[in-house]
């Protein structure tokens, strides 16, 4: 069974449907997506996505404490980590056997169970510099007004949310009616309250060598002082 069997199903009427079973993903397969040790075109794929990344966290001059939504095994975390673009790097994924993995592959991190559509534990605090949703856009469609409010209201004044993610190159094949592609992630994004947040970037990497385009979004939160 592939991972991709663990998140969506295909339908006989070829839709697919989200099944979000990311625990039993991480029990039965050790890295899923293999990240770790990717093919050369997905390897690529990652270092531009996450090189992206670090570029735009330079840029914000000073970063406390980020938060990455979706850690996973903790590659990011750990990558932003050790580029020195942030003071404290903490990892939250809803899949308890994902954080457990985490926390062995990188004791120095902090690592956290926490479902991005639902209220954090008060152990995790707010207050922070920036939020990575990195990678799980198509994974919290039907819940993504609640989760963007959260994540804005659990930022500094002036903190950043970053939204980083895959499209794939040809039709969009699940979630069009809601997000259609990067300009539908734009478009939401921009409709959001500017007393609330501000759209401060937005760009899509398309490379013809590489499996899927690049997108990114960063939102500033409304300095209310």
């Amino acid at each position: 069974m592939s991972g991709n069997d663990f998140v969506f199903r295909r339908e006989r009427d070829g839709s697919l449907e989200f099944v979000g079973a990311f625990e039993d993903l991480y029990k039965a397969i050790e890295d899923p997506w293999a990240q770790s040790v990717p093919d050369e075109r997905m390897g690529a794929y990652y270092e531009q996505s996450r090189n992206r990344i670090l570029s735009l966290l330079r840029g914000f001059g000073g970063v406390e404490h980020l938060v990455e939504l979706g850690c996973g095994l903790g590659q990011v975390c750990a990558m932003i980590h050790e580029a020195g673009v942030a003071s404290r790097v903490t990892g939250l994924d809803v899949s308890i056997t994902a954080i457990e993995k985490a926390r062995k592959r990188h004791p120095n991190l902090e690592f956290d169970v926490a479902d991005a559509r639902k209220d954090w534990p008060a152990s995790i605090g707010r207050g922070f510099d920036a939020i990575l949703i990195n990678q799980m856009l198509w994974y919290i469609l039907e819940d993504l007004d609640a989760v963007f409010s959260r994540t804005v209201s659990l930022l500094r004044p002036n903190g950043r949310l970053i939204v980083s993610q895959a499209f794939i190159q040809d039709n969009q094949q699940y979630g069009a009616d809601i997000i259609d592609g990067f300009q539908g992630l734009v478009r939401y994004v921009a409709s959001i309250d500017p007393k609330i947040a501000k759209v401060v970037y937005a760009g899509l990497l398309e490379d013809p060598d590489l499996p899927f385009d690049d997108g990114i979004v960063v939102l500033r939160r409304y300095d209310q002082t």
